[in-house]
């Protein structure tokens, strides 16, 4: 049985501050309370995903055909691609789209990584994407910063923003591979690996996302940060796994970093 704690506190993560001249989160810098006024209030409606179906011939030939255009050098977020991609999102959770999955992201992380910097997003081009999302237009929102992506594909919070809209709209596939492309660039891009942890959860890949939680309570210890949330999502586990002792221990703990 599922419970409502993790709906609770995992979902609750940031939209990032969009900021004109920050490109990327600071982790030192970073806000202590993440908070997400849409977030899923119920275990119910977070555990509600898309429809899934079993393996086909169709989905060997989505696959080649994203690969191919990967291969050509053309970013994930291109419509030849994308539109192959919300095809598969039906096939998410099996293995050999997994497997591909990772080839993707690490050939997007490298590509992405070997860019020189494109500059910085304009101030009305993040607005629009802040104005989209508090509006619910997540439609809009993912549409806004694929422009940015376009031209600054290094902006790593508007790359784990597009993806909590991705998760709004129960497009998990796709928002499992940009943050993941996100946490390949950034290893301590905390809002990102927050709903990482969702994404994962989502997908039954339980163990994936209890690891995440773990690392993230490791980046919180080594920063002496407190972030409430990851002190949730780690207690959570430890209930899960019977440890009730040392779950009541991290959900009573203020201002201290989990270690």
């Amino acid at each position: 049985m599922k419970t409502s704690v993790f709906a609770i506190f995992v979902i609750l993560v940031a939209f990032s501050s969009l900021k004109a001249k920050a490109q990327n989160s600071d982790i030192e810098s970073i806000r202590m309370y993440f908070h997400d006024k849409h977030a899923y209030k119920t275990a119910v409606e977070m555990y509600a995903v898309a429809d899934t179906l079993p393996y086909s011939m169709e989905v060997d030939q989505l696959m080649h055909q994203v690969s191919a255009k990967i291969d050509q050098g053309l970013p994930i977020e291109d419509e030849t691609i994308w539109v192959n991609l919300l095809k598969l999102e039906p096939y998410r959770m099996h293995h050999r789209v997994q497997e591909t999955v990772k080839i993707w992201v690490d050939k997007s992380a490298k590509k992405i990584s070997n860019q020189r910097s494109s500059g910085q997003a304009a101030l009305t081009s993040l607005q629009s994407v802040s104005q989209a999302y508090h509006a619910r237009d997540f439609e809009k929102t993912v549409q806004e910063c694929k422009k940015i992506l376009s031209q600054t594909p290094k902006h790593l919070d508007i790359r784990s923003n597009m993806a909590l809209a991705l998760m709004h709209l129960n497009k998990d596939l796709c928002a499992q591979i940009e943050l993941e492309i996100v946490v390949k660039l950034s290893e301590t891009h905390i809002p990102a690996m927050l709903n990482l942890t969702v994404v994962y959860e989502k997908a039954n890949r339980r163990k994936d996302a209890e690891n995440m939680a773990s690392k993230l309570s490791q980046i919180a210890g080594s920063k002496n940060l407190d972030v409430p949330l990851i002190r949730h999502n780690v207690a959570w586990y430890h209930l899960q796994n019977g440890d009730y002792r040392y779950a009541d221990t991290l959900l009573i703990q203020k201002n201290q970093g989990v270690r």
